[in-house]
């Protein structure tokens, strides 16, 4: 799998891809860093820009597949941008190349990173779910999924979602559906070795949705396919399989997940997500 794991003490693990990332600079030769895996207009398309040529274009999609294969193990800090860049191997073009090259730097400055992953006596899940609303040049929002047991991540995902919302609300319940699945696995999976369960806690930071699950105000003036996902959602707190907590939105560390972030705000939430300090 090209993890290498490591004991810090009885309650502590650390995880790296070291040799995976450094082989995959070193057959590249990158050279340059750069501070952030993307710049602030990631989601921007620049349709004048000229299409790959087939083989800058079976290259771009080659390295894109290997980033994908870390970022979905270690190395969640470049989750975002090569979520992004993935949607753009059809047909990548120039200035999707240059982002690419530039999320190489980011790794390049930063072949060192890791994740730890810390046990507690508690067994309870806690995730963080946030969406982008529209941020896609067809209109389609981003979902940011971050859960944990004790600290470090378990699950952390940056997905594109399959649906468009007419709203930041209807988004972020969009992106609370795109969380469920991998969070009732995480959490049916520790109930069948045994554990006694309560439910999840998924942290949100938008009202709307907090108040859409907690009185159902406004459903009747929504679509039907909003209605399924509001309905989905609200069955899972009423079997107490979830329940909601508001979220300062500084607090959200799926943020990370849903935007490129830039600066001192990307290196804290990088370094709380992936539970270290630099």
């Amino acid at each position: 799998l090209g993890m290498e794991f490591s004991r810090i003490n009885n309650a502590q693990i650390k995880v790296t891809m070291n040799g995976y990332i450094n082989k995959l600079l070193d057959e590249l030769d990158i050279k340059d860093t750069v501070v952030n895996p993307a710049g602030p207009n990631l989601f921007n398309i620049n349709n004048k820009s000229e299409l790959l040529n087939e083989k800058d274009k079976k290259q771009f999609h080659t390295i894109c597949a290997k980033l994908l294969y870390a970022s979905k193990r270690v190395r969640i800090d470049i989750a975002t941008a090569i979520s992004f860049l993935c949607t753009r191997v059809s047909k990548p073009t120039k200035d999707d190349m240059s982002k690419l090259i530039h999320l190489l730097k980011y790794l390049n400055s930063t072949r060192d990173h890791y994740i730890i992953l810390s046990a507690t006596n508690n067994l309870q899940i806690k995730a963080y779910v946030d969406a982008s609303w529209g941020c896609h040049h067809d209109g389609k929002g981003h979902t940011g999924i971050y859960a944990t047991l004790g600290s470090g991540p378990i699950i952390a995902k940056s997905i594109k979602q399959k649906s468009i919302g007419l709203s930041s609300t209807e988004s972020e319940l969009i992106s609370l559906t795109d969380a469920y699945p991998s969070i009732a696995w995480l959490r049916s999976f520790l109930i069948e070795q045994g554990h006694s369960v309560g439910p999840a806690i998924i942290y949100q930071d938008n009202n709307g949705v907090l108040e859409l699950i907690k009185n159902g105000s406004g459903i009747s003036a929504k679509t039907k396919h909003f209605k399924i996902k509001y309905f989905a959602i609200k069955e899972k707190i009423d079997n107490n399989e979830l329940t909601l907590v508001k979220c300062k939105t500084e607090h959200m560390l799926a943020d990370i997940f849903t935007k490129s972030l830039q600066g001192s705000l990307f290196k804290t939430m990088k370094n709380n997500t992936m539970n270290y300090s630099t």
